[in-house]
């Protein structure tokens, strides 16, 4: 069980989109939003494609 809290800015904050009934999120981006940082800047690392070496 998680128990957090997040204070508003401005009158409200940036919560990820709901889809399918489920949020999705990196590791680093969930990390980001607990800590209250912008969690939407964080993108994946590139998956770099393995060269054939035939």
């Amino acid at each position: 069980m998680v128990l957090a809290t997040k204070w508003l800015e401005a009158g409200r904050f940036s919560w990820p989109p709901v889809q399918d009934g489920a949020i999705r999120l990196s590791a680093v981006q969930f990390a980001l939003l607990l800590d209250g940082l912008a969690w939407q800047t964080a993108s994946p690392p590139p998956v770099k494609k393995p060269r054939w070496m035939g």
